[in-house]
């Protein structure tokens, strides 16, 4: 069962996308976006109160490698 949802951020006249991740309470947990000099979407940004299990990091890491050659 997810606990976390990852929602689209519009990103105009850019390839690349972002996602705003949020858990299913509400509770902001960072961003996944295009990191150019890595040339891979990263988890970047966690909010100051942010905790996150195994089972979470494992999610966010799995849902940038399925959208890792996501283009608008």
């Amino acid at each position: 069962m997810s606990y976390i949802m990852f929602n689209e951020r519009p990103n105009p006249g850019k390839l690349t996308k972002i996602w705003d991740i949020y858990s299913t309470n509400g509770s902001y947990l960072g961003v996944i976006a295009y990191h150019p000099q890595w040339r891979k979407y990263v988890f970047s940004s966690p909010g100051p109160d942010v905790i996150c299990d195994s089972s979470c990091l494992i999610e966010i890491a799995n849902f940038m490698t399925q959208n890792k050659d996501t283009r608008q």
